[in-house]
């Protein structure tokens, strides 16, 4: 196995570029991890992806608990592939306040399911799941369109200057009938554009540049407001924050943790902060949990925050009361 991971990653001449491919790879071993051809190959397919969900390029042997997992992720995409139909999905919302007034000014929406067999499913279990296997366009699909149906519920509400967040994965980056199905739905809402905000993260919006900025471009012709979500945490460049017609620089919750006890999270905030407000942009600090937190991210700038310090993520109903 090693001997061939080595002759695949040899550098591979395209025209003028020099590529590198890698393999992962899963091995099984008959008559403990099956007897029959099938079940070997089932087996060693399943130790493959558990290399490449450790490191790619990796080599991993067959396990029992391979196989329990493997088990419980196929159980979980079957019971996915019925939950839009069964009702079993749902939106959360939480509240992004003005760190200068207090008000709430938006909420994110946030997917649940609640499995009869399963019972309550955390999203970073399906979410993964859902991508993989491509349910994540329709359940996307879903989100947006209840995202949206609510929004259009809140006109000429005490609730109608709210905006709602929806994040987006990377299938449905990909998905290039994405900026049209959108569109349909706030004229079919009659919502306007500038009350959505689409979250992507850096490694989402930096993967495939040109048709991520001719999409985009599309979403703010409709004045949808974009914002990268966990800024900091993956490789965008300068040029390409410039390049972007982005609204928003979300703050991750893993520098806004050790506000007030760690110096380098509170300098690394505080450049995020700087840097939004030298671009023109929106800064928002995610994951806020205590009142020491609020008031550093006061003292250095931040406008918005959200977290548990305000709410935990609710139900349509609980947050529209909140």
């Amino acid at each position: 196995a090693e001997r061939i991971a080595g002759k695949i990653q040899k550098t591979i001449p395209v025209g003028n570029v020099e590529m590198r491919c890698s393999a992962s790879i899963g091995i099984s071993v008959g008559p403990n991890d099956g007897e029959s051809l099938e079940d070997l190959l089932k087996h060693a397919d399943a130790a493959m992806y558990r290399a490449k969900s450790i490191e790619r390029g990796s080599i991993q042997f067959f396990t029992t608990e391979i196989e329990e997992k493997t088990v419980a992720r196929s159980n979980i995409e079957r019971r996915l592939r019925t939950a839009i139909n069964e009702g079993a999905l749902s939106l959360h919302f939480q509240p992004r306040l003005s760190l200068k007034t207090g008000l709430p000014l938006s909420a994110e929406a946030l997917l649940r399911w609640t499995d009869e067999e399963l019972g309550s499913v955390p999203p970073d279990q399906f979410i993964p799941i859902a991508e993989e296997s491509l349910l994540m366009v329709e359940i996307g699909e879903w989100v947006l369109d209840q995202a949206i149906s609510t929004l259009a519920a809140w006109q000429n509400t005490a609730l109608s200057g709210l905006s709602i967040s929806v994040n987006l994965s990377a299938v449905q980056a990909r998905d290039r009938n994405l900026a049209n199905f959108i569109a349909s739905l706030l004229s079919a809402h009659r919502v306007p554009g500038d009350q959505l905000e689409l979250e992507l993260t850096e490694r989402v919006l930096m993967g495939e540049t040109e048709e991520n900025l001719a999409l985009l471009q599309r979403f703010r012709d409709w004045n949808i407001q974009i914002s990268l979500d966990d800024f900091g945490t993956g490789f965008s460049s300068m040029r390409q924050l410039r390049l972007f017609p982005i609204s928003t620089l979300k703050v991750d919750k893993s520098f806004v943790g050790g506000l007030g006890e760690n110096h380098s999270d509170e300098s690394i905030v505080s450049a995020i902060v700087g840097l939004a407000h030298s671009l023109g942009l929106n800064s928002v600090a995610e994951g806020v949990e205590t009142e020491l937190q609020v008031r550093h991210l006061k003292n250095l700038g931040c406008a918005e925050a959200q977290g548990y310090f305000y709410s935990k993520p609710v139900p349509k109903e609980i947050f529209e009361d909140w």
